[in-house]
């Protein structure tokens, strides 16, 4: 290496004209497209086409933007600073992305797609009732804003770094740009807009990869040189739940993240726009590949960042950058910086991750407010043209609410970390009503909303637990800065920085097992579990509590529900097991072709016994939106 890097000169490099020109027409064209379908289909105010694409896109477009969609500049940067903070256990959690995404596919997708819903929360009406409709998409729309001020606040973190935009300026002025063409085109933009970002996501990340190996002498010299640092780490297969990543809670406790998040309304109302059930699926599982191979480059360019900077960590150095999420930024602008518009391609890869996560959430927010918030409650009986506009105003107030909340999360710590925690415990309790309502025919409405709201509280607890008393607190792996240019800081920061310790080797799970040891007593103990396991604790707390009480009120494991509102999952896993007794725990009949079970396109209109007129049984209702969507007659009276 050169004295041309920020490190030695003391001065980090910043956007040149071609860079801005580069940036600037990523976020023209991404408006653009939003633009051309606003003026494409401005006759066609119809709620279905603009949030679901009419049904009828391509499977192209629909897998890339799932894609995208997977991860954002919270993964893009995230990831590759996790690896030089700490090790390269993060890798393992693209097992978990593949478990997921096959999961996800095949028994989550049919079903919800089977159903024929524009939102995933019209089930849980069906399934217990309106209040638990409700409960479920407020719980989404907090998590989902929140996520957005995550995704909005860390490119902007990445601008801030590469150029002389404020971090607040970048914010105001992405969250604008994806707030209007979001808005205005609806499904048909933001499938064709995630299809444009993600080549552009493709083509950065790989030729980052390329030239920062070319600047540390090749990936086998860059991961040598972790690995002698203790950056390279792959086997911790430690039990204990306090230990922050281990083979179990990256594999187990991340499967449950990546299924419950390829499981919710964004990413199942991308493969509603699919014509069939079948493209759907399809969909998802072209996915996989290359979600394996973009979490891959990323932890390889964690192990090159940090060759890199093996003997001059630059945060602080000059202030050169105040934190390690910035240093992925930093580093592309040392290595790629003598290459005009190159720099800005990257940077703009990584709000290209962003653009297309925050669209999507938007987008999901404009079907699930209306339709599971405002409709239920007080619109019933709106147009379907008035409810189309109803949800472009819902994006355009929630893209720029969610401005706002970026101030928050940007005092949460790390980015990727903090991503997983919060969206754990919001996602978790919402989760688990899906589970609890597609798995046990013996829950009902009652249960359903206590284990949610008490998964809820516990989750919330141990998370606020954790955030105050630091107890799941992991010190980062050592980092050397004895290969800094001392000659260009002051003499205050140079004393600074040389009282740090800075030892030779450093063992990554030891570190770990020392950090943990004042934590074995009394709720210390509790606050102290990896965030990994946020997930599947809220999952198994609601379902215990969801069953428990379902039993103690009225359980409904022998009465009639409608088949298609629990999965056939022992049809999916235990095709052999004897017919009746699949039927038996999947709450069905054994060869039953009676209208019992039917799908009540028969039906014509209930009762006060919740009978229709061909002796079909609805335990709670189904939807007024439901019978319209299938030609039938509303009921004439609330079922509570």
């Amino acid at each position: 290496m050169d004295g041309e890097y920020s490190i030695y000169t003391g001065v980090k490099k910043t956007f040149g004209n071609v860079d801005y020109v580069f940036f600037g027409s990523l976020l023209a064209v991404s408006t653009g497209i939003g633009v051309f379908y606003a003026f494409k289909d401005k006759h066609n105010v119809n709620s279905k086409d603009y949030l679901l694409g009419g049904r009828k896109m391509n499977v192209v477009p629909v897998s890339l933007s799932i894609l995208v969609t997977s991860f954002s500049a919270t993964t893009l940067l995230g990831m590759p600073a996790e690896v030089y903070n700490y090790n390269t256990m993060i890798w393992w959690l693209c097992i978990s992305a593949m478990i997921g995404l096959v999961i996800s596919s095949i028994v989550f997708v049919p079903f919800f797609y089977n159903l024929n819903v524009t939102s995933i929360y019209e089930y849980l009406e069906m399934r217990f009732g309106t209040e638990v409709r409700v409960l479920g998409s407020t719980l989404f729309v907090i998590k989902v804003l929140l996520y957005i001020s995550f995704v909005l606040y860390v490119p902007s973190l990445a601008l801030s770094a590469a150029t002389e935009f404020s971090l607040w300026g970048s914010v105001a002025a992405v969250g604008t740009v994806v707030t209007v063409y979001t808005t205005i085109g609806g499904m048909k933009a933001v499938l064709w807009t995630d299809t444009f970002q993600s080549v552009i996501i493709v083509g950065g990340l790989t030729g980052a990869l390329v030239q920062g190996s070319n600047a540390v002498g090749g990936i086998f010299e860059a991961w040598r040189v972790a690995d002698e640092r203790s950056r390279i780490y792959l086997t911790d297969f430690n039990l204990d739940p306090s230990t922050r990543h281990s083979f179990w809670s990256l594999v187990l406790g991340g499967g449950f993240i990546w299924i419950s998040l390829f499981a919710d309304q964004v990413q199942i109302q991308r493969t509603m726009s699919c014509p069939s059930v079948k493209t759907a699926k399809l969909s998802m599982l072209i996915c996989a590949p290359f979600l394996f191979m973009i979490m891959s480059i990323c932890c390889l360019m964690g192990v090159i960042m940090f060759a890199f900077y093996k003997d001059c960590h630059p945060v602080g150095f000059n202030n050169l950058i105040s934190r390690t999420d910035q240093i992925l930024p930093l580093y592309i602008m040392d290595i790629l910086g003598h290459l005009p518009g190159v720099p800005g391609i990257f940077i703009s890869c990584i709000f290209s991750g962003s653009l297309s996560s925050l669209s999507s959430a938007l987008n999901a927010l404009g079907a699930v407010i209306p339709r599971d918030l405002i409709q239920p409650c007080c619109c019933g009986r709106i147009s379907d043209r008035y409810l189309t506009i109803m949800s472009k105003l819902v994006v355009l107030g929630c893209g720029f609410g969610s401005i706002g909340l970026t101030f928050v999360v940007s005092r949460l710590g790390s980015v990727l970390q903090a991503t997983y925690a919060i969206g754990s415990i919001t996602n978790g309790p919402l989760f688990g009503l899906f589970i609890l309502g597609m798995f046990f025919p013996s829950a009902n409405k009652m249960g359903a909303f206590v284990g949610s709201v008490t998964s809820l509280i516990i989750m919330t607890w141990i998370g606020m637990g954790a955030f105050i008393t630091r107890a799941a607190y992991t010190p980062v792996s050592s980092v050397y800065t004895d290969g800094c240019n001392w000659n260009v800081t002051t003499p205050a920061e140079a004393d600074m920085f040389s009282t740090t310790p800075m030892p030779t080797t450093v063992n990554a799970s030891s570190a770990t097992e020392l950090d943990t040891v004042d934590n074995s007593n009394g709720l210390l103990r509790l606050y102290s579990m990896s965030y990994m396991w946020y997930m599947p604790v809220a999952v198994i707390v609601e379902v215990i509590v969801g069953l428990i009480v379902s039993y103690l009120t009225k359980p409904l494991f022998k009465q009639q529900l409608n088949p298609k509102l629990i999965c056939p999952l022992f049809d999916y896993l235990c095709p052999c097991l004897p017919e009746k007794l699949r039927a038996y725990f999947q709450n069905r009949q054994s060869h039953d072709t009676s209208q019992t079970y039917s799908d009540h396109s028969c039906c014509r209109g209930w009762d006060e016994h919740r009978k229709c007129d061909c002796n079909c049984v609805v335990d709670h209702g189904l939807l007024d939106t439901f019978l319209e969507m299938n030609e039938l007659t509303p009921r004439p009276f609330h079922v509570v």
